[in-house]
């Protein structure tokens, strides 16, 4: 469960998940295949779920004619979706054999809601994309598709259009990142129903289709990855920002590797005063004007902006819904974070990522952050910590947790936090955890590099295509 009481997973004891199992297969609720289960059901198949396995038993086109959702979670072969005329749901998540050949038939479903290709080898949709008239979601992250066809903007229920990838790894000595997105495609403007875009890239050669976002009058989430630093391709963003700023509800927005355009985003005349959710990426040195005015935002995560100004503190510290704050690495450079009686009023999770030279120290005064309920600090290579004081005055606190490198020697920080904490009347834990740098795998499946390009190397064949 989720500080906002989100339940997002559940665990169920082993003897009631195998009762739930058995009994959703006898009354042909679902149809499992794989693992301890092997069913093949008397009467026609509706819901079916392949967890590995042999699927000759099932892979006619009598017995999958009415399957009406379908998951696949491994498996070495490859069902006919194009039998299955009534299918509403296709999961393929991590589907290891899948590729671009096979999603031919897919466009022929006239009647699917639901396509996940998450996690597969797939580089671009068939031009037919644009088929399945009455899909709702289509999931297309971390995979290699950047490119869409046309096909994709006559599609007049798309709620949901999920792809790219944004990775940010902070276990190891220094933060490692991968991120790219979609371009944006030619008349995205006219998906009328779309309310999350994420994410869509901005490069020299697609800022022409910036104004297009502006005309997405439902969209709630957003996620932008920006390429360009030229003034014109900002003030579009924001116009486009301005233009739906009564439906936006989540924004994420990088400029990985630079400069954001702060007199851009100061400028903006109508701030999304519904905002519940940011992310920023990218150096910024202050907040914009507008920030003190976002009275609903909820979650805000902050990175590499290098804010120094206590000012800027004192901003985000009275946000009154603000519950989870994220300062990851570089988000803030000063060296001392002091918060004052009465400040963060609601705030369960504080993130702070420490990558600076200079010894850092933190400062609860009694009365601040009165519902906090995890501190997490994260010490990148050279980081220190001179002091965290008022761990006492922190009446919710459940859970401290440090991690830090290996030659990061933090013994007596650590002894002096329990210390603090055996005073508080909640006794929270203390952790620390030893950071393991783990080497990031170059992907084979298929040959990606940090933005999603096909690295130099790879060598198209058609066979693995």
């Amino acid at each position: 469960m989720s500080f906002t009481g989100k339940v997002k997973t559940f665990r169920v004891h082993d003897v009631m998940l195998e009762i739930i199992v058995s009994r959703s297969i006898e009354e042909n609720f679902i149809t499992l295949v794989g693992e301890q289960h092997i069913s093949v059901p008397r009467e026609k198949i509706r819901r079916l779920s392949v967890h590995s396995g042999d699927m000759k038993d099932i892979a006619t086109s009598k017995m999958l004619s009415h399957v009406r959702s379908l998951s696949i979670f491994s498996g070495r072969e490859t069902l006919q979706f194009g039998w299955m005329k009534l299918l509403r749901i296709l999961d393929l998540e991590g589907y290891g054999i899948l590729r671009n050949r096979y999603l031919k038939n897919v466009c022929s479903l006239f009647q699917l809601e639901y396509l996940s290709l998450r996690k597969t080898h797939i580089m671009e949709l068939p031009a037919q994309i644009g088929n399945p008239q009455k899909l709702e979601t289509l999931d297309m992250r971390e995979t290699g598709v950047k490119h869409l066809p046309s096909g994709i903007t006559y599609l007049p229920h798309l709620i949901n259009l999920l792809a790219g990838r944004r990775f940010y790894n902070h276990n190891g000595l220094w933060p490692v990142s991968e991120y790219w997105g979609l371009h944006v495609p030619n008349k995205i403007g006219n998906l009328d129903a779309l309310e999350t875009l994420e994410q869509v890239e901005i490069t020299e050669y697609a800022s022409h289709s910036i104004s297009e976002l502006g005309k997405l009058s439902r969209l709630r989430k957003l996620g932008v990855m920006m390429f360009v630093d030229d003034d014109n391709s900002w003030a579009s963003l924001m116009s486009a920002l301005e233009n739906i700023s009564s439906s936006l509800c989540s924004l994420l927005l990088w400029r990985p590797d630079g400069t954001m355009n702060f007199n851009s985003l100061d400028s903006l005349s109508r701030p999304p005063l519904f905002m519940r959710s940011i992310d920023f990426c990218g150096q910024l040195r202050k907040l914009p004007k507008w920030f003190p005015s976002l009275s609903n935002l909820t979650e805000l995560t902050l990175r590499a902006t290098e804010l120094s100004a206590k000012e800027d503190l004192e901003v985000l510290a009275r946000l009154p819904s603000l519950i989870y704050l994220r300062l990851h690495h570089s988000a803030y450079v000063e060296t001392e974070f002091a918060v004052a009686a009465s400040e963060f009023p609601v705030l369960k999770l504080l993130v702070i990522h420490l990558a600076m030279f200079e010894a850092w120290r933190a400062r609860f005064h009694e009365g601040a952050l009165p519902r906090l309920e995890k501190l997490e600090l994260s010490l990148f290579e050279r980081a220190s910590i001179q002091e965290v004081s008022g761990i006492e005055f922190l009446p919710n606190l459940k859970e401290v947790s440090v991690s830090a490198c290996p030659d990061n020697t933090m013994e007596d920080d650590i002894q002096s936090l329990k210390d603090d904490a055996e005073k508080n009347p909640s006794k929270p834990t203390v952790t620390f955890n030893m950071k393991k740098w783990v080497p990031m795998k170059a992907r084979t499946d298929p040959p990606l590099d940090h933005r999603g390009n096909l690295r130099s190397s790879y060598l198209d064949n058609s066979d693995d295509l």
